[in-house]
């Protein structure tokens, strides 16, 4: 029971690294991305209106709003996970059992901090532009 929870929690990280991937730098989102951060940039200019470089507007407004939750491995990997942790509990008929003392939401806790440090770690190692 451990080995495969372990395992199915580890492929739910390779999964959700795909996922990121594919929402952060893969070529099929870039209309979703380039909107986005067209909206962001829209935006941070309204709020600070005395930026007039475009270049600083657009590093400012790419670490702002959902673009930058989008493009963040961390945050939106948390998020995700948070999300599809129990999906895959309910789906699979996971739950903690008597090999464990910890109450269910601890355990929740625990595997969505640990599922979304390795979803995040997946996805910063495999950056667009790596040769590996």
């Amino acid at each position: 029971m451990v080995l495969s929870y372990a395992a199915l929690h580890a492929a739910l990280a390779l999964a959700l690294a795909r996922v990121l991937r594919v929402l952060s730098h893969d070529t099929i989102t870039n209309r979703l991305r380039e909107t986005l951060l067209t909206r962001q940039v829209a935006k941070t200019r309204l709020v600070m209106p005395e930026r007039t470089d475009t270049a600083a507007l657009i590093d400012t407004a790419q670490k702002r709003g959902l673009y930058g939750f989008l493009t963040c491995a961390w945050c939106a990997g948390f998020w995700l996970t948070a999300a599809a942790v129990p999906v895959l509990w309910t789906l699979s008929g996971i739950t903690p059992g008597p090999w464990t003392s910890l109450p269910t939401w601890a355990w929740y806790a625990l595997t969505v901090l640990a599922v979304s440090e390795l979803t995040g770690l997946i996805a910063r190692h495999h950056q667009p532009g790596d040769k590996k």
